[in-house]
């Protein structure tokens, strides 16, 4: 169909000559080629009109852009450098570039047919729309061609659309295509081109704007003298040269003249340099020629300096300077700015440009910054950490100094860990002193420190530079103080018990690995070995009089914590010099003949030191938890009483919003949530490993680690209710953290008192049962230890003995080991017919003890043989006077009597001679001892005696017991007592020195009741470890042996793998087995 609109005189001319236009346009000719030939002429002339306007514009741009850069690097107001140069080649591209993109634009509305029809019916008005008609009707006459049939219709309409067509044809042939496009921006812009060119072109013929164009071109500094021909070089031109330095103003110096120098010269940023000198070559000119050496490492204020350079300039700055009517003065001035280079640049009338060819130096000196030292508090000077008491101000003494002069001084705060940035406070204005020695109050309370919390302190000194463009600032080294708290003392000290326990496992590990536990081992090894373990010994005894020494500070310690530590020093210490001289004698051992001796001590030193590790370490493993048990009940403690607090203050907030207490309700959460931090990392440390055998995989997750992350989600919660002003909410919210705090203080509570804790519920006086338990476990502790080394005393009188038997009592001993021979024999030979059963029985008792008397001898146990001989004198006396009484009767039996009473006289009196003369033979232990061993048994006996009364104390606090549960005391005295009247017979053996085997055994007995004692008190709480649950009845104290070859299936190779595990990971397939020993360690 044809458009119904057209303009007049087109479309109805064409509607009027409908057979005319199909007459003439045969098939094969249309009129569109003139119409598009048209449109694409106008396209083209349309497309220069746009590039003319566009080149014009951005050509403008350009000139513009150059006139300015190179008028300021002229008149150098700005240098050539590279960063200049990078600026300008920027803009040049951005500008073509946005040209270009303007370009593109405007051509866009051209692109197709229908664009440029519309284009030119803007431009030519009368036909509008029916080029555009025109140009549609072209595509559609293409596609009915391709899909034209039988229809006589179509035919109409292609004549109607080749008509129109060519009325538009004939309508274009009288339209030309200048009146469409105009080319009279693009002259204007081409016009304001060539006017930018007419007066940029007479500006290059300038001096200063040629060597500006050098300058940018070649990337050097464009100077007065840089469009200049290469000058001549000259090796002086200048000589008499006279300096004067005025220094900067801050420094108080006075000015400095120097005569006839040579012009290198070494001077203080900001020194202004005035200088005079005399030419060699009469000159209308002069200058200096500056060459930058690049090194600003001591011109901090050089960027800022006037006229400063590029350092990578290869073409020196000038500096005019003033030349006298003479042609020969010189004189000039500047200001040192950097360190650099110099020369004497003079113009003469006959020789032209002249340059020195030797450079003068310049060497800026920087201003160097104050120095501060705090020496008061004194740990400043130690580099320690300050701790406070309390809240008092601490005075800050401070030293400053500087090279020319201080202007004022700071004071730096800052709390570790704090969110904010440090505070500063200025503390003194001073005047240029270059030593001040001052002092300030530091008030600690505005800074609202924790126990715990640490503040960082130092003194800033800042001088008085008015050149630089930030003065000098000297900082001293920080102070640390921190506000004394005694969780974290305890925590510590309980710290350093674990790392103490850590080491005796270690040095426990050592001893059994030592290659003195092998039979094949060579001697040099096994003192070698034992040497280090000596080496390690000692340091562990360095760690344990620290850790005593610390607990002296902690009022949190359990109590007899530090007692027990020192008596455990005690006996180490005892061990480690015993063991010392050992290895030193095998060392410094030059007869072969002594090695059995000293490995046999070496031995014995080293299964001491094995057995004090293997009944210390589960003590002190015990003794840690407990204490970790009763701290984590104080931390709860402290979290019922925080609480209290904080709802006391969101009572005080809802009844009126007060912004100070808002915060001090923020701080006290913030509190809350350390303390459970605090919490939760204890919980953490404190946990042990447990075998994998005995874990209940389903209570894994302890109550007390959940309880911590009830109440830290509620803290949190209303935290944010507190900043969001929802305190309706935070009222609700404080209940259920009241009651997660509760809940989790009552769970501790139970736990602590479970495990003999202090302040746990129980029966009455079970608190005060579990401390007397504690002191009796201490006191058996000391009593083993008393134990031990009486036998190792003994044994070496034992040793001692047997040598003086071997060298001088063995021909005597043999003639007594005869004579009781005989006396056993007589007893034999008795007649038993017609005694009594019971004299039958004595004498048989009698007669086996004289026997036992005699194998003692033979065995060199001369105090015990001598013992024994003793009490068989009194029991023979004790039956002959019986057999006397019985004699008196008539008849046979008491003839019977009467005959074995005068046989007994006369074995009687040789037993009591065979005594005599063995107690004769028989030293005390004091004779056989060296003085190191006497002294052992001095302390032997002081020891027990500190251990009787130790157990007088015990039975006061027995006594303490029974008031508040009574008949206690009835129940548990009888040991108590037992193991007194032990003890008693042990002081008394050790103080008589004759025999400390006796003493041994006496304080055996006295070890023996009293873990009587201990499992009587353990029956009396209900912690038998014999009940339901427990472990069996080991000792606690008693040794833990490494498990037997014959134990499991692979012994040997377990037992290897075993000792090497205690310091290396163990090996996974015996995972199973090193979990049993753990168990059975830490019983």
């Amino acid at each position: 169909m044809l458009p119904n609109a057209g303009p007049a005189g087109i479309v109805p001319a064409a509607s009027a000559h409908v057979a005319a236009g199909c007459q003439d346009f045969a098939p094969g000719m249309s009129p569109t080629p003139p119409i598009e030939r048209f449109l694409v002429h106008v396209r083209r002339r349309e497309r220069l009109a746009v590039a003319g306007e566009v080149i014009g514009a951005w050509l403008s741009v350009l000139i513009l852009l150059a006139m300015v850069v190179l008028a300021l690097v002229s008149a150098e107001l700005l240098e050539a450098s590279l960063p200049l140069r990078l600026t300008v080649v920027i803009a040049a591209g951005v500008a073509t570039v946005v040209a270009f993109g303007r370009y593109l634009w405007r051509v866009r509305h051209i692109r197709s047919p229908l664009s440029v029809a519309a284009l030119v019916e803007t431009r030519v008005t009368r036909l509008s729309g029916a080029v555009r008609t025109a140009v549609e009707l072209t595509g559609q006459l293409e596609r009915s061609d391709q899909q034209r049939g039988d229809d006589p219709r179509a035919g109409i309409a292609r004549g109607l659309a080749l008509a129109h067509l060519a009325s538009v044809a004939a309508a274009l042939e009288g339209v030309p295509a200048r009146t469409v496009t105009s080319f009279g921006r693009a002259r204007q812009r081409m016009a304001l081109t060539l006017v930018l060119l007419t007066l940029a072109a007479p500006l290059l013929f300038l001096p200063s704007f040629r060597g500006a164009v050098r300058a940018l071109i070649d990337g050097v500094q464009h100077g007065v003298g840089a469009a200049q021909e290469a000058p001549h070089e000259h090796s002086v031109l200048a000589f008499d040269l006279n300096l004067r330095l005025s220094y900067p103003a801050y420094t108080r110096l006075p000015a400095r003249h120097l005569e006839n120098t040579s012009g290198d010269l070494a001077a203080l940023l900001g020194t202004r340099v005035e200088l005079t000198a005399r030419a060699l070559v009469p000159a209308i000119a002069a200058a200096l020629v500056w060459e930058d050496t690049g090194d600003t490492s001591q011109t901090p204020s050089a960027a800022s300096a006037p006229n400063a350079g590029s350092p990578a300039s290869d073409i020196p700055r000038t500096l005019p300077l003033t030349v006298a009517p003479d042609g020969v003065t010189i004189t000039g001035d500047f200001t040192v700015r950097r360190s650099g280079r110099y020369r004497f640049q003079l113009t003469s009338a006959e020789r032209g440009l002249l340059v020195e060819g030797q450079s003068r130096t310049i060497e800026a000196l920087a201003d160097v910054p104050p120095t501060a030292t705090i020496f008061e508090p004194e740990a400043a000077t130690r580099d320690e950490t300050l701790e406070v008491r309390s809240l008092d101000p601490v005075r800050i003494g401070f030293h400053l100094t500087d090279d020319f002069g201080l202007g004022e001084v700071e004071l730096s705060v800052r709390k570790v860990g704090g969110v904010e940035g440090p505070t500063r406070r200025r503390i003194a204005v001073l005047n240029g002193e270059r030593n001040y020695v001052g002092g300030t109050d530091l008030e600690l309370r505005r800074f609202q420190l924790e126990p715990g919390e640490v503040l960082t302190v130092a003194v800033e000194a800042i001088d008085g530079n008015s050149v630089a463009t930030v003065p000098g600032r000297g900082r001293s080294r920080e102070l640390r103080i921190r506000l004394y708290s005694a969780d974290e003392r305890h925590a510590e000290n309980l710290e350093a018990q674990r790392a103490l326990m850590d080491a005796m496992l270690d040095l426990l590990a050592d001893r059994l690995e030592s290659p003195i536990t092998l039979e094949d081992s060579a001697f040099d090894a096994v003192a070698d070995a034992q040497g280090r373990i000596v080496l390690s010994s000692g340091l562990l005894l360095d760690r344990l009089a620290r850790l005593a020494q610390a607990m002296e500070d902690d009022p949190i310690a359990a109590d007899g914590v530090k007692e027990a530590l020192v008596d455990m020093r005690t006996r180490h210490a005892a061990l480690v010099d015993q063991e010392g001289r050992q290895v030193g004698d095998a060392r410094s051992m030059v007869d072969g003949s002594e090695k059995p001796t000293l490995l046999a001590a070496l031995v014995q030193s080293n299964t001491r030191g094995t057995a004090e590790l293997e009944t210390d370490i589960p003590w002190l493993d015990r003794l840690l938890e407990q204490q970790e048990k009763e701290r984590l009940l104080n931390d709860a403690k402290s979290l019922v009483a925080l609480e209290r607090e904080i709802r006391e203050l969101m009572e005080k907030l809802k009844k009126g919003d007060d912004p100070a207490l808002r915060a001090e309700l923020q701080r006290r959460l913030e509190e809350l949530l350390r303390k459970v931090d605090q919490m939760t990392s204890n919980l953490s440390r404190s946990a042990k490993p447990m075998p994998f055998e005995n874990a209940n995989m389903d209570a894994m997750e302890q109550a007390d680690a959940r309880g911590l992350d009830e109440v830290r989600s509620t803290v949190e919660s209303l935290m944010a209710m507190v900043r969001e002003g929802r305190l309706d909410e935070a009222m609700a919210s404080i209940d259920s953290l009241s009651k997660a705090i509760q809940g989790m203080n009552s769970r501790i509570e139970e736990d602590v008192a479970g495990s003999g804790g202090e302040g746990g519920s129980g029966p009455p006086g079970a608190a005060a049962l579990r401390q007397l338990n504690s002191d009796v476990e201490r006191l058996e502790n000391k009593q083993r230890a008393v134990e031990r080394d009486a036998r190792e005393l003994d044994q070496a009188v034992r040793d001692s003995m047997s040598d003086r038997i071997a060298d001088a009592l063995a021909p005597e001993i043999a003639g007594e080991m005869g004579k009781l021979r005989q006396v056993a024999d007589g007893l034999g030979q008795i007649g038993r017919d017609g005694l009594h059963a019971d004299d039958q029985k004595r004498l048989d008792e009698l007669q086996k003890k004289a026997e036992q008397a005699r194998e003692n001898l033979s065995a060199e146990q001369l105090p015990e043989a001598s013992r024994q001989l003793d009490q068989l004198g009194h029991e023979l006396d004790s039956l002959k006077s019986d057999l006397d009484a019985e004699g008196a009767r008539p008849g046979a039996q008491g003839a019977a009597a009467r005959a074995a009473a005068r046989s007994l006289g006369r074995v009687g009196s040789a037993a009591r001679d065979v005594g005599s003369r063995v107690e004769e033979l028989t030293p005390d232990a004091s004779e056989l001892l060296d003085p190191a061993g006497r002294q052992r048994l001095d302390e032997l006996a002081r020891r027990q005696n500190d251990i009787e009364e130790r157990a007088r104390r015990v039975e006061d606090d027995l006594g303490k017991v029974d008031a508040e549960r009574p008949g206690t005391k009835g129940g548990l005295g009888g040991p108590l007592e037992s193991a007194q009247k032990a003890m008693q017979d042990a002081g008394k053996h050790f103080e008589e020195k004759r025999d400390p085997g006796r003493g041994a055994k006496a304080a055996e007995r006295a070890g023996d009741r009293l873990q009587e004692l201990r499992e009587a008190i353990d029956r009396e709480l209900g912690t038998d470890p014999q009940g339901p649950g427990g472990v069996g009845g080991t000792s606690s104290r008693s040794r833990v042996a490494i498990p037997d070859a014959d134990r499991y299936a692979v012994p040997k190779e377990f037992r290897e793998e075993l000792l090497k595990s205690v310091k290396e990971q163990a090996p996974a397939r015996y995972r199973s087995l090193i979990e049993r020993y753990y168990e059975a360690l830490v019983q």
